[in-house]
């Protein structure tokens, strides 16, 4: 489960298991990971 923390910055580890899972993605050169939400819509951390 992801939980959503309103923090200006901060690090965190995600797993490859639920990235996959997920079809989530980690874009390097942008410094974000893309999550995928069920409604279509997608979130840039």
């Amino acid at each position: 489960d992801l939980i959503w923390l309103s923090q200006g910055s901060f690090d965190m580890i995600v797993r490859m298991d639920w990235l996959s899972k997920n079809k989530d993605e980690i874009v390097c050169h942008e410094k974000v990971v893309r999550i995928s939400l069920e409604g279509g819509e997608t979130v840039r951390v």
